[in-house]
């Protein structure tokens, strides 16, 4: 059995298995059960969580510093990075497991509810 070579910097216990993760400018966010948790990824110290109604399946997408993801509690959502305040939510007919993906000002997503839906960020900031 090979050695292992590397050391642990830093754990952080959550309430739930972690399912999705994504980095940017020094933080590390990652969604556990129905929490999106934001953490310092030197150090591990907890920034901010945001809980929503029910289960997160999809992974966060971050672009010019907000976060997007999905829940199944049917909606995308759109947070601050740096502080975790909701900026505007999109309710779909159904649970958005989807990862979202982001380009030239719009949100792409799939739902439940047997729709891509292309959200235009101007309409809803």
């Amino acid at each position: 059995m090979a050695e292992e070579k590397t050391s642990l910097k830093w754990k952080f216990k959550t309430e739930g298995s972690v399912t999705s993760s994504a980095l940017s400018d020094g933080i590390v966010f990652f969604v556990s059960d129905s929490y999106l948790y934001a953490l310092d990824a030197k150090t591990g110290e907890e920034k901010w969580k945001f809980k929503t109604e029910d289960k997160i399946d999809s992974s966060p997408a971050l672009v010019d510093g907000v976060v997007y993801f999905g829940s199944s509690d049917n909606h995308l959502y759109a947070l601050d990075a740096k502080t975790g305040e909701e900026k505007w939510r999109f309710e779909t007919g159904g649970g958005v497991s989807s990862s979202p993906a982001v380009s030239d000002g719009m949100v792409y997503c799939g739902s439940d509810d047997n729709h891509l839906y292309a959200v235009y960020i101007g309409d809803i900031m």
